[in-house]
């Protein structure tokens, strides 16, 4: 499986194995831009089955792509006075819901050995 993803896009080996600029660069674009689509396609269709929807489909994708470069760990400014946003609060908050879905799992664990569920 490696020797089909690691195969570099254009065939003509460079001195040594190495590959050559073109090549890294195309393969530095592709891997960007399948980064990229990871975030977006989710975004946009959270914006499409939401149904009071305040932005439109450029909101979204300004949306994504400020996700995108926060997990890059590029700050990324919110609001008109530009306050930064990292990602340190957001694990924080990861943190917090990772908790909470532990603490919920035992709860369940010990329902579903009482008859009824209770």
């Amino acid at each position: 499986m490696t020797q089909l993803t690691g195969r570099p896009i254009l065939e003509a080996p460079g001195e040594l194995g190495a590959r050559p600029v073109l090549s890294a660069l195309l393969t530095g674009i592709r891997t960007a831009l399948l980064g990229l689509s990871v975030v977006t396609v989710p975004v946009l269709g959270l914006w499409v089955v939401t149904p009071f929807a305040d932005d439109g489909a450029a909101g979204a994708l300004r949306l994504a792509s400020a996700l995108w470069l926060l997990g890059h760990g590029a700050p990324v400014l919110r609001g008109p006075v530009g306050v930064p946003l990292s990602v340190a609060p957001l694990g924080l908050g990861l943190l917090a819901v990772g908790q909470l879905y532990r603490a919920g799992g035992r709860v369940a664990a010990r329902g579903a050995g009482r008859p009824g569920g209770r």
